[in-house]
């Protein structure tokens, strides 16, 4: 499950916090003054303080969510056309702000997709061990072993292990070819590695058998 902070920094979700904590505390006040039957024109300026902190942090969210959907844009485009220029810069531009915030499993392997698809070999393998690390890390902990709740949940776990161990498999074939250029004269066997792949990132598969074999999937 997706926790709403994974997207934050941690002084951004720290900021969140205090402004939550500050506004409660203001509200208190107000409450009390109300009672009193006193003033409360001064303390109602004070209200901007927490909305601008829970706002700063609210609107990163939001951002971190658009440059998501823009990345799974980009990805699309250059699963479609490798060539297309245009893509590939807004792809490597996205990718670079949400690697800091690449933090869920989902997020450190779509960085890691992100990569391959930008023909950075050793930087998809890196972001899929990192996956692969927090994945086996969560599966491992006690508190989700004995979870017999999340029976859903740790199915979709094991398939996001399956997912990143057949990224590193494609990027360690890019590996090669970028190694030996003349690997691409042998399509046959070529083929016969990628139809190994049985993986749910058909735009990844796409971008492979259009930029190295030429064809398009139907």
């Amino acid at each position: 499950m997706k926790n709403i902070f994974d997207d934050l920094h941690l002084y951004e979700i720290i900021l969140l916090f205090l402004g939550v904590f500050l506004f409660l505390i203001l509200c208190c006040a107000l409450v009390y003054l109300i009672v009193k039957k006193e003033n409360i024109k001064q303390i109602l300026y004070f209200f901007a303080v927490p909305i601008l902190m829970i706002g700063y942090s609210s609107i990163k969210e939001i951002q971190v969510n658009t440059l998501k959907i823009s990345m799974q844009q980009s990805v699309k485009e250059l699963s479609i056309n490798p060539n297309n220029s245009n893509a590939r810069i807004a792809l490597e531009n996205v990718t670079k702000k949400l690697e800091s915030r690449a933090k869920s499993t989902q997020d450190l392997i779509a960085i890691s997709e992100s990569h391959l698809i930008l023909e950075n070999s050793e930087k998809a393998i890196l972001y899929a061990d990192k996956a692969l690390k927090n994945q086996n890390k969560k599966l491992t902990n006690p508190l989700n072993m004995n979870n017999s709740d999340d029976e859903e949940e740790h199915k979709f776990d094991l398939k996001s292990i399956e997912t990143v161990e057949k990224i590193k498999t494609l990027a360690k074939i890019q590996q090669g070819i970028k190694t030996n250029p003349n690997l691409l004269k042998d399509k046959p066997e070529l083929i016969e590695k990628l139809n190994k792949i049985d993986t749910t990132q058909t735009k990844t598969i796409k971008y492979f058998d259009i930029k190295y074999l030429n064809q398009k999937i139907n």
